[in-house]
């Protein structure tokens, strides 16, 4: 088949039959090579096979302690993020977070990297996410990063692991963007540092703390998703049920969701 050998005519000597590599031209129609190889098969159609870039290293789709590489046939792979770890970093040394007469709203987790924290009844109470190369935590209430933090159950080991998790160090550069009494007093006994900031000293801070009722800007809420995705930590705390008594579509509408933007979970009404 002259497609798949070619004749070579030897001076006064038989002819030699050589393969075609189709492989060479191409990659032989088997598709974008990053995905695809093409295996020559000599005097044959070549074969093409699949790239398994799961198989090239264990960092492909970050920590493997955090991310498990799914092969995809044909096409990138799937990085499918595993949350145990980092659940287990926010729950540590937390039995109990009693919530007394503060009602939270429900988290509803939906991206890829989204999970619930903290459970009330079948509800998440707070939940956490991985941004881009950032993170957020996010409390249904507020009180939760303020007058709770005074009380004597396991609310304040819940913020101290949310702030290391958060900083990624047991002592992050911590920015208030909001007068936050009850997280000043908490942060004192702490022996954490912390100033008070604005949307625009972000890029100096670790992790920056602030409740989701109040109306930013639109270059407010910009900045803050940037942040957050460029490696940021954000620490927020507010509910909705009472705002959705007033208004239309929290999920959409609501300051703290328009705020945080698409973090993989919504604050509902």
């Amino acid at each position: 088949d002259p497609t798949l050998a070619t004749c070579v005519n030897q001076d006064r000597a038989p002819a030699q039959c050589e393969d075609i590599d189709e492989c060479l031209e191409n990659n032989c129609g088997c598709g974008d090579p990053l995905y695809w190889t093409c295996v020559n098969q000599e005097a044959q159609p070549p074969s093409c096979e699949d790239i398994d870039e799961c198989a090239q290293g264990d960092e492909i789709c970050g920590d493997p302690a955090r991310w498990d590489c799914v092969n995809v046939e044909g096409g990138a792979p799937d990085c499918v993020y595993d949350w145990g770890q980092d659940w287990g970093e926010l729950t540590a040394g937390v039995e109990l977070v009693q919530l007394g007469g503060s009602i939270p709203s429900s988290l509803i987790s939906y991206g890829p990297s989204a999970f619930p924290v903290i459970l009330s009844g079948n509800r998440a109470a707070v939940t956490a996410a991985r941004v881009g190369e950032g993170r957020s935590v996010h409390a249904g209430h507020e009180s939760l990063i303020g007058g709770k933090l005074l009380g004597e159950d396991d609310t304040p080991q819940l913020i101290r692991n949310a702030l290391a998790w958060l900083g990624e160090s047991e002592a992050p550069k911590i920015g208030l963007l909001e007068n936050l009494n009850g997280m000043k007093t908490f942060l004192d006994g702490e022996g954490l540092e912390y100033a008070e900031i604005g949307f625009g000293d972000l890029a100096a801070y670790d992790l920056v703390i602030i409740t989701t009722g109040t109306e930013w800007s639109e270059g407010e809420h910009v900045a803050l998703q940037d942040y957050m995705s460029g490696g940021g930590g954000v620490l927020s705390a507010g509910h909705a049920w009472y705002w959705s008594y007033y208004n239309e579509n929290p999920a959409e509408n609501h300051p703290g969701n328009k705020l945080l933007g698409d973090v993989g979970f919504v604050i509902s009404g």
